[in-house]
């Protein structure tokens, strides 16, 4: 019988792995594009690219916060769709050969931030819900992977452009100079997201391993529900997930994940020449894929339980944080960087005794390892509590709303006159702190994995057993796991 219900419902086209690398390609062209336009310096305008910087986290923050209730209530396929109608316009606003007002940048900004809640939060809903919990890390890393490739394609597309550009020292320009056919490249590309998101099937029709993830017969939460009522416990659920006490351990973490791309991109700038900088933010992004992979190797290997995987992978990464990080030190120190005095230094060219860039181009090639260790894991680590889309939703809306208030701290610190020195030791001060909360939030998951293996062992074993088992347990004090106290969310 269930090689008949696999027969009738699996496809390639409605398979969990085929709908998430349309997902994937989503992003590729919106997010993945704009990170392209980010790093390689927002259209060479610094001030028009941080009016459209600091419009779009502000108003990201918000739109994460109400994201879950969109995605439970229209469903991850609509949010998607609405979610990538706000990338076109960004690229149009940000063509560094148009004189765009401020005014209409600033709202290009709004609106991309307002759209962005909506596409980010679906992404992560269905890119944690389409696995199985064994194969998350898996699902996750093959994302990423194409995912960031958007980033890695702009970058190259930048350096060929600026290749002839071999201007050195101070005069030179340290953000790439983009040909307007650039722009219109990547806006034709945006556009394409969103036929792309059309794609994306309705999460009742998707199949995991031939079997429908939502089996037939499994009523909605939402069906008979009136809109109101539905806006009324979307909000108080959103509540409650933040002030969940596991969520809320995670919390430093999660401001931190993208806290230092503001001082990342800066030294890019400050360090090199346009074809150079465009080239090591190539090295940036291709770091990320990599790392995502070589995560994924580790967190998803069977052989071990995934409490030791979920302790030793979040420790793998911390050293190796710290690693990279004191090798970003010696680089800022080494290349004695002020923001006021730039080198921009160039791959070839060593006029009048210059530095020799590689060591930089290394350092930064490692702090992009780093943002993909953290980033793949918190997702992997929020799908080790809960297999609820609805919850899901939350966290994944969680974890935006929080990684958002550090963007937008960063970009506003980056307003006031900087020192690079100060930019330094703040990441390494927040990276000090994380370090206990995070502990004591993985604790915490880790009591809902044992309360679910103990599930898993209940329902399997002889009724008696499991009778005297739950005798032998009700001697003891309850563990507060994490999966329940979610699960009363």
């Amino acid at each position: 019988m269930e090689s008949q219900t696999q027969k009738r419902h699996g496809t390639f086209y409605n398979s969990a792995w085929t709908q998430l690398v349309i997902l994937s390609f989503v992003l590729f062209c919106t997010s993945g594009l704009w990170n392209a336009l980010n790093s390689i310096g927002l259209g060479g305008n610094e001030h028009k690219g941080r009016i459209a910087s600091l419009s779009l986290n502000a108003t990201y923050i918000i739109s994460s916060f109400f994201g879950p209730a969109v995605v439970n209530i229209l469903g991850a396929r609509g949010a998607l769709v609405l979610g990538t109608l706000g990338y076109p316009p960004i690229a149009l606003a940000l063509n560094g050969r148009w004189d765009t007002p401020d005014a209409a940048v600033a709202a290009a900004g709004i609106f991309l931030g307002v759209c962005a809640g909506m596409l980010y939060t679906a992404q992560g809903t269905l890119m944690m819900w389409y696995p199985d919990k064994d194969n998350a890390g898996k699902f996750i890393s093959v994302f990423w992977m194409i995912f960031n490739s958007g980033a890695v394609i702009g970058t190259l597309m930048s350096f060929g452009v600026n290749y002839d550009n071999d201007e050195v020292g101070p005069d030179a320009r340290g953000n790439s100079i983009i040909s307007e056919a650039t722009y219109w490249v990547f806006f034709g590309l945006m556009c394409c997201s969103t036929l792309l998101a059309l794609l994306i099937l309705p999460v009742r029709k998707v199949t995991r391993n031939g079997q429908l993830i939502i089996k037939e017969g499994e009523e909605s939460k939402n069906d008979g529900v009136k809109t109101g009522d539905l806006v009324i416990r979307e909000f108080k659920y959103t509540l409650k997930t933040f002030s969940s006490v596991t969520m809320i351990c995670l919390v430093p973490l999660f401001f931190t994940s993208n806290f230092f791309y503001q001082y990342h991109f800066a030294i890019i700038g400050n360090l090199f020449n346009g074809r150079t900088a465009s080239l090591v933010s190539a090295t940036y992004w291709t770091a990320q894929i990599i790392g995502s992979f070589i995560l994924q190797q580790f967190i998803d290997r069977e052989q071990w339980d995934r409490k030791m995987r979920i302790y030793g992978s979040f420790v793998g990464i911390f050293v190796y944080t710290v690693i990279s990080w004191s090798i970003g030190g010696v680089m800022q120190y080494h290349y004695d960087i002020n923001y006021e005095d730039p080198l921009h230094l160039d791959l070839t060219q060593r006029p009048n005794g210059e530095q020799d860039p590689v060591f930089a181009m290394v350092a930064l090639a490692l702090w992009g390892f780093c943002d993909a260790f953290v980033q793949v894991w918190s997702y992997w680590a929020m799908r080790q509590i809960s297999s609820d889309p609805d919850t899901l939703a939350r966290f994944s809306g969680f974890y935006k709303f929080w990684q958002n208030v550090g963007n937008t701290v960063s970009y506003i610190l980056g307003i006031a006159p900087k020192c690079a020195q100060v930019d330094f030791w703040v990441n390494i001060a927040l990276i000090v702190v994380l370090l206990i909360p995070t502990m004591c939030g993985i604790k915490m998951i880790t009591r809902g994995i044992d309360a679910e293996a103990k599930a898993e062992e209940a329902a399997e074993a002889p009724a008696d057993a499991a009778e005297a088992a739950s005798e032998e347990d009700s001697s003891k004090p309850p563990a507060k796991a994490a999966e329940t106290e979610i699960a009363q969310l």
